[in-house]
């Protein structure tokens, strides 16, 4: 079974770390994106949508990295592992998340053109 695992890591001093820990897993690719956080803090009779956004088009926003691995199911779970030791488990409010998403069907890329 494949899935997709995105990686969300608020800082930038451990994502070389993280991105060793993928390809020792067994993660042969990946897609890297600068993204910017707008999910926290509190708001004053705002919408949280509308507070992310004002966030989002402020200076107050955090600058993550968003790595996104596609790979079969075994792979993933050695990477979250791998990762979570990295990133100490994300116990500190703040240090990102992983998560992970069954795929149904790829067209294109390393797995593209197989029936899945």
């Amino acid at each position: 079974m494949l899935k997709v695992l995105f990686i969300v890591v608020n800082s930038s001093e451990r994502l070389d770390e993280v991105i060793e820990a993928l390809h020792a897993s067994g993660v042969v690719g990946m897609t890297v994106v600068e993204s910017a956080g707008v999910g926290r803090g509190g708001h004053s009779g705002a919408g949280p949508v509308l507070v992310g956004l004002r966030r989002l088009m402020g200076r107050n926003r955090s600058h993550n990295t968003t790595l996104i691995a596609l790979a079969e199911d075994g792979v993933i779970s050695r990477a979250m592992a791998a990762v979570a030791e990295v990133m100490e488990h994300f116990e500190k409010p703040g240090t990102g998340l992983l998560f992970t998403v069954t795929v149904d069907e790829v067209i294109g890329g390393a797995f593209g053109g197989e029936a899945r």
